[in-house]
Order: C-alpha cells, then structure tokens, then sequence
C-alpha cells in the first residue's frame, strides 16, 4: 500500500517481475484543505469574485482561528477554490503520469480504479472547506473503472460498497460470500437500469446524521439538536429534519420537509428498515465475537479459515 505523492516510476518493473500480479493503492492528499498545488494551477482558475461570504457562519472560536491564518479577507474564499481547482487539475495530471508508466512497462490491462472517499463543501450551506454535511457536494463522487474491454457508462445510483462484488464478478472469481453491495456489471453490460432505488448515508464525526436519497429526493435526519450540531461550525446545517427536490433544487438549497408529507412519511419508513437491519447485523457481529472470544479463537485463525473456504490456502 502506498499513500501519497508517488513516482510513477514506481509501476516499472524489473525483468523478473513483469509477468507477477501487483496491488498499488495510491492516496492524493493534496485536495484537502488547505489545498496545496503548484503556482501555475491556481492562476490558472483564480478570478478576482467577491463571493459575499465571511467566517461570522462559524461559531467554534477556536476554528474559526484556525481559518484565519490563510482567510484573511472576502478575495480569500476565491483563492481558496481556485487552489482547489489547482489541487484537482494537478491531481488529474498525476494520475494521467501513472496510467503512461503502465502503458510503457507492458502493464496496460492492469485494472484501474479512480474513486474519492467523498467531496467537499467550499462554501455552499455556509460549510467552509470541509466535507461535513450530507450534501451531494461532499456525497457525491466520482467512480471510473478501466478494465479489459468493459465500455459504457452507468446512469444509476451506487455505493463504494459495490466496488468488492464488481470486482470480484470482472475478474472471474466466483464467490458465496453476501455482500451489502451489488454487481455493476449487469449495469455496465446493459442488461440491467439499476441495482438498487435507494442510497444510505451516515456521518458522525462533526455531526450525526442519517439521510436516504432516491433519484429524486433526499431525506437528511439528526435525532435532537446535541447530534446535529456540528462540532467545527457550531450550529445545525439545514435543520434536524431536511427532505429535498433533487430535480427541482438541485443544490439542495430549499429545505421541504413537511410533518405528516407522504413522500416524507415513505422516506421515513425506509431509513427506520435499514437502520433496523443496521443495528440487527451490527449486534449479530457483536455476538458472534463475543462467541469466539469464549472460544479463544484468534483473529488469525479466522482470517486463515476464511481463506480456506474461498479455497486460497490449503
């Protein structure tokens, strides 16, 4: 495993080791605040708009110190997107460098997975540069595959919880193991519009809440106002109850919950089920350790027995 910037010459192999299988997992953190790119990326996309915003929206005096130290004035917040512009189109161009390595050390039918484990927040809902917030703009990520001869594009609703399963069914390894996810092949192959109607969605570091999206609307809930209230910001984004029009609004801009509203009710009824089914598997697990626990049953061991069963170890 390997985090961080990285030299694609590292994807070059030597003589012995071109025909050997490689796993490289490769992290880019330069699109986390504060946003660090190269001088020539961030003129390229700053322009000198005063946004109208100002760091009064955070309440935590402490972080709000924080922020001071690189927002000193309106034409900050500018700067700060176009470093995150910068830190993107950067990114972008390393990973074009590390795709060419492959290319030229005979590795080009390697698979190749791009993904984000979320987005960011830059001013919208009045969140300053952070990824707190069950909003489409921290959610909502990008996902390409390049493998072998799998061509089209998925207009549907996935999870990263998909990756495993699809994986799994793109190169040839057939599995009994019941995963939360579901194969996109079917979807990339056509054969099938969608795996699933409805995404979940948790947070619980700066605030907690659950939401559940469909096509076409997304329901965000807080239980009571100790867990909406978000830590860094220092109060509750949207309200402890929010239920968007996603084809109307799509910036999730105009909050329509309404009490007793049926689409509410439905989307209501349908986060209960899956944090019911949540919490029964979570204390399945649970129950389960505590067994092996009893058993003095290593982790080891259980990692060698499940190795076993899908037949890698003898």
């Amino acid at each position: 495993m390997v985090t961080g910037m990285v030299n694609p010459g590292c994807c070059r192999t030597h003589s012995s080791d071109k025909d050997k299988p490689f796993f490289i997992f490769i992290h880019y953190w330069g699109v986390h605040y504060p946003y660090f790119c190269p001088l020539k990326y961030y003129r390229r996309f700053y322009d000198k708009k005063i946004l109208g915003k100002s760091l009064d929206v955070i309440k935590n005096k402490e972080v709000k110190e924080f922020y001071k130290k690189l927002i000193r004035n309106e034409k900050d917040f500018s700067k700060m997107i176009a470093r995150y512009d910068g830190a993107i189109r950067y990114v972008d161009e390393q990973v074009g460098r590390i795709i060419n390595a492959l290319k030229e050390s005979k590795k080009k039918d390697s698979m190749i997975i791009i993904t984000s484990d979320h987005g960011e927040s830059l001013v919208e809902h009045d969140i300053l540069f952070d990824h707190h917030g069950l909003y489409d703009v921290s959610v909502k990520v990008p996902l390409i595959i390049k493998y072998k001869d799998y061509r089209g594009k998925i207009d549907a609703l996935v999870q990263h919880i998909d990756l495993m399963p699809t994986l799994l069914e793109m190169i040839g390894i057939k599995r009994d193991i019941d995963f939360d996810g579901y194969s996109l092949v079917p979807l990339i192959k056509g054969k099938k519009k969608r795996v699933r109607d409805f995404i979940f969605m948790e947070e619980v570091h700066l605030e907690k809440k659950r939401g559940i999206r469909n096509e076409r609307y997304k329901l965000i809930v807080a239980k009571n106002e100790k867990e909406g209230k978000c830590l860094r910001c220092g109060v509750i984004h949207g309200g402890l109850k929010e239920f968007y029009d996603l084809k109307k609004d799509r910036d999730e801009i105009e909050n329509i919950y309404r009490e007793g509203d049926k689409r509410v009710r439905d989307f209501e009824k349908r986060l209960d089920e899956i944090l019911k089914r949540l919490n029964e598997k979570s204390r399945s697990l649970k129950s389960r350790k505590e067994k092996r626990t009893k058993e003095n049953i290593s982790e080891e061991e259980i990692i060698k027995q499940r190795l076993k069963s899908l037949g890698y170890i003898d």
